[in-house]
């Protein structure tokens, strides 16, 4: 648990356009460096950056609009965070956090071409340590950048929304320190995407701190949102998809509002009581470790993105930032996992159901149909079926 008062925690929040602000000058006496790779940060000056710059082509919609297709271009994307990079590290930023699934973006689930849109989708998503994923590894290398990188994975015939936590290594490259798949997407993706593993939601300790990440609904889900909360960490990334002011259809609340009522909450009784950096292709914000603001736009407008990319933030780390350890007494620990499992009333079923299965499919199988979900409506048409993976056998309350 880490110890010290909110008046410790110096911050100042710096928002950063394109015209490139002048790094703080650091004393030389308190810079740090990591003799293993080279990485230097000043620790009472240390800057980071949340990503509002949306993909190449993306097209705002309601989240619940499913029919809303553009196509991707994942080296485009890849040169613009290229450029992004470079950009923030020239300004003094250590740590740049994307978007959930920003590589090569968020896509529609129910568009009229249906299977023949994921095909053009699967043709700009990468593979691990592939070429497009070494191009942007090298722009983390040249800048000794650490990040976490949200992507669409390829791999064994099959896509999973990826995290990354990327960084500089001791041979001069960069690359993956640890990878996180979404354990279970969400509603209609599971149209595409296949479930992760619990157990690679974990915290991991560079040498200015401890760093955690979640995607979007991982922060409600219980089990991530436990397993992820028990974890003391010093950042947290809490990656959303997109932010933006067009409204849901069942009222006035936008996407955004959504992800930052969802991240407050996760930040509010996770251990170590983390910094939080909430990026989302349009909207972004970055907080304090008590869920307080310190440098946000909720803007989306074109001019607004090309403008400001992403917005920075800079953290006095000496105060609260020290080595974190599990606590005994923390909200979210084992005595309070053992007091939900002797609190279940005694009329719930003690087994699981089918919900609870890992549920992996095939690239092959959403190209050619509809990946149809239970308590998820699918229409087959004359040219994509509806293609049920989950057991025929299934309780009525299975939700998905």
């Amino acid at each position: 648990m880490l110890l010290g008062s909110a008046a410790t925690f110096l911050v100042t929040a710096v928002v950063t356009a394109q015209a490139a602000a002048v790094a703080p000058i650091a004393s030389e006496s308190r810079i740090k460096r990591d003799s293993a790779t080279g990485f230097e940060w000043d620790p009472e000056n240390f800057k980071v950056a949340a990503v509002r710059k949306p993909p190449v082509g993306f097209v705002y919609h309601a989240l619940s609009d499913q029919s809303t297709w553009w196509n991707y271009d994942l080296n485009a994307t890849i040169a613009q965070s290229v450029e992004m990079i470079h950009q923030a590290a020239a300004e003094g930023t250590k740590f740049i956090a994307f978007p959930e699934l920003y590589f090569p973006g968020y896509p529609a689930f129910r568009t009229p071409n249906g299977p023949k849109d994921f095909e053009q989708y699967v043709s700009q998503t990468m593979e691990p340590d592939g070429p497009e994923w070494k191009t942007l590894m090298q722009a983390f290398a040249d800048t000794k950048m650490y990040g976490v990188v949200g992507w669409a994975q390829r791999a064994n015939n099959s896509l999973f929304m990826t995290q990354s936590l990327v960084g500089p290594f001791a041979n001069g490259s960069a690359g993956t320190i640890w990878k996180h798949e979404k354990f279970r997407p969400s509603g209609t993706e599971r149209s595409l995407y296949s479930d992760g593993l619990l157990n690679t939601i974990r915290a991991q300790r560079l040498p200015f701190g401890t760093v955690s990440m979640r995607q979007c609904w991982e922060h409600v889900y219980p089990e991530s949102h436990f397993i992820g909360s028990a974890q003391p960490a010093n950042l947290h990334v809490a990656s959303f998809p997109f932010g933006n002011d067009v409204p849901e259809a069942d009222g006035a609340g936008t996407p955004y509002a959504y992800w930052r009522a969802a991240a407050i909450g996760y930040q509010a009784g996770a251990a170590g009581s983390p910094a939080m950096i909430l990026p989302t292709a349009g909207a972004a914000t970055i907080f304090a470790h008590q869920g307080s603001p310190l440098n946000e736009s909720l803007s989306n407008s074109k001019e607004s993105t090309d403008a400001m990319p992403y917005i920075t933030a800079v953290y006095n780390t000496t105060a609260l930032w020290q080595d974190v350890a599990y606590s005994v007494n923390d909200w979210y620990s084992y005595g309070a996992l053992k007091h939900i499992i002797e609190g279940l009333p005694d009329g719930m079923p003690r087994r699981s159901g089918p919900f609870f299965g890992r549920i992996l499919f095939t690239i092959r199988q959403f190209t050619t149909g509809y990946i149809w979900p239970p308590t998820l409506s699918c229409t087959p048409t004359s040219r994509w079926p509806c293609i049920k993976i989950w057991p025929e056998r299934i309780e009525k309350d299975f939700m998905a």
